[in-house]
């Protein structure tokens, strides 16, 4: 996805080395700034060279970055599916107390459901996706 070759990601990950075009490479395919695949401490740039180097924090920084990026999605599950579990609650709650009829009721419990799967479809495809990203970045 970066359009680096195997063996520069080899060395990158060998010897925390990599030019800067490299690591704006790498930060794209992860769509982060590239100051955050170093760790700031240990950077050190060689102007006439264009290499940035850092003591094998970029493997580090990625695995950082991916529990990031699973934390927020399982937050962001979570938060879905709780909304969802309201809703039904609300609709069940009406439906008992005779506030909407059972035609009412089939039609609201039906679209939350269908709404629910859809959501849940949508939020599996792109946890995929982010673990494809974060595993492509890791080889």
């Amino acid at each position: 996805m970066s359009d680096l070759s195997l063996r520069t990601i080899q060395r990158i990950e060998a010897k925390a080395v990599a030019s800067q075009e490299s690591v704006k490479c790498l930060a794209a395919v992860f769509e982060i700034d590239a100051k955050f695949l170093f760790d700031e401490n240990e950077v050190t740039t060689s102007q006439n060279e264009g290499f940035v180097q850092a003591e094998n924090t970029v493997g580090k920084q990625i695995s950082t970055t991916e529990k990031d990026m699973r934390k927020k999605w399982f937050a962001y599950f979570a938060a879905m599916f709780i909304s969802y579990m309201f809703g039904f609650y609300g609709i069940f709650n009406a439906f008992d107390e005779g506030r909407i009829t059972y035609d009412t009721f089939q039609l609201m419990k039906n679209s939350v459901s269908i709404a629910l799967i859809v959501t849940s479809l949508v939020m599996s495809f792109q946890y995929k996706r982010m673990k494809r990203k974060c595993e492509a970045g890791s080889s």
